[in-house]
């Protein structure tokens, strides 16, 4: 029994040991097998990341590139139609000046036989030259435009005994203050750019003869308290009106930035009296209380285009852009629709208008838009009111042209 019970207990000894080694084997098998398997585990999910990552950056690469497509192409539409714009100005501005030489006359004088204006030799020259010259063109440049300059010159600083009867007034042909005022204008002009010189001596003698006639009209006594400051038709007016005035004032400021001495306090008068012309009420102080309003042909009158438009550059010229009426004018005229079928002095105010306002984009496209649109296949412009009619073709032409160089591109 006792060895039988050894055998047994030999056996199932055995039969353990075996079993704890297949448990031992078994065991190391697996923990031998787990890294493989997290490492399979672990290259599937890097992979998916890398994939993912891949594919968002192909997304957005692709995005990125449709984007700058789309801007390349939004840029080069706007180039386009810049040059388009450009071009159909530089086409109105060349026709425009190809039709006022036409209208010069064998005298050098430029007008339009069919104006009842036609008279007017002095005034409708010295606005062609301006127009002329507010695309840079000079009396010494050696082209077309530089002859018919260097001819209408020589017929403005001509010896005229009617002229020279009236002490140099240029309004002596009928234009009044509104001739002698932009002659005088277009005289300083002139000194600051450069003429012949045979023309200088002269130049200088009517220009200075014309300020002053200017200054002498600015002493005149006035009737109305409200009009100091100003002018109207004559030399000797007792009253004064924003129209006329706004010449006299563009002269003056032109010719002491020409070296011509001028007076601040005429300049002074002048603001003055621009700023009575601005229609509101105002405070214990003396300022407008009405921010957007503008310029009235008289001091008390309403506001209107062409007035606004004309009393606000001369307000800028004479160094007072910071003003409250320049200010409350700039706003008015911001916010104005103009019909050019219903304002009387259209090409006057968009003269005005558009050097006054020529920082505004908004500016630049609704003179261009509108001129543009109005532009003759000869390359003038008529009015469409009566007045304006009656001025003729070389007064339209010649602020039109003025107003497209003042705002061009």
């Amino acid at each position: 029994m006792k060895n039988t019970s050894l055998i047994i207990n030999t056996v199932l000894g055995a039969q353990l040991l075996v079993h704890l080694g297949g448990w031992f084997y078994l065991k190391g098998e697996r923990e031998e097998a787990a890294p493989v398997a997290a490492n399979k585990q672990t290259a599937i999910i890097g992979k998916f990341v890398v994939d993912e990552a891949a594919v968002e950056a192909e997304r957005v690469a692709a995005e990125w590139a449709a984007a700058e497509a789309e801007r390349v192409a939004i840029e080069k539409a706007a180039a386009e139609k810049v040059a388009v714009e450009k071009r159909r100005v530089r086409d109105a501005i060349t026709r425009a000046e190809k039709f006022l030489l036409t209208m010069q006359q064998p005298n050098g004088a430029f007008s339009d036989p069919k104006s009842r204006y036609n008279r007017y030799g002095y005034a409708m020259t010295s606005m062609s030259l301006l127009a002329l010259a507010s695309n840079g063109h000079k009396p010494i440049d050696l082209n077309l435009k530089g002859i018919a300059m260097t001819r209408g010159l020589d017929f403005i600083l001509r010896e005229d005994p009617q002229l020279q009867r009236s002490g140099g007034y240029f309004g002596v042909e009928d234009s009044r203050m509104y001739g002698h005022g932009i002659t005088t204008l277009y005289l300083t002009k002139m000194m600051k750019i450069g003429v012949h010189p045979r023309q200088e001596a002269r130049l200088g003698e009517v220009t200075q003869q014309a300020v002053e006639l200017i200054l002498r009209a600015q002493r005149a006594r006035k009737s109305n308290p409200r009009h100091v400051g100003g002018w109207r038709y004559t030399p000797t007016s007792n009253d004064s009106d924003l129209s006329i005035s706004i010449w006299q004032i563009l002269a003056l400021v032109s010719a002491k930035n020409a070296g011509i001495n001028v007076p601040d306090h005429s300049i002074n008068l002048a603001v003055s009296y621009l700023k009575r012309s601005y229609f509101s009420g105002r405070n214990a102080r003396g300022i407008p209380i009405n921010m957007s309003s503008g310029f009235g042909y008289l001091p008390g009158q309403r506001p209107e285009y062409a007035m606004t438009a004309a009393g606000l550059l001369g307000l800028q010229e004479s160094k007072d852009e910071l003003s409250p009426e320049s200010k409350g004018s700039a706003n008015w005229l911001a916010q104005k629709e103009v019909n050019p079928k219903t304002e009387r002095w259209f090409y006057f105010g968009t003269y005005f208008y558009s050097k006054a306002m020529r920082g505004e984009e908004k500016t630049r496209q609704k003179t261009q838009e509108v001129l543009l649109r109005l532009q003759k296949d000869d390359g003038s412009w008529a009015g469409n009111s009566s007045p304006e009619r009656g001025a003729g073709r070389v007064y339209s032409t010649a602020m039109a042209l003025a107003s497209l160089n003042a705002v061009k591109r």
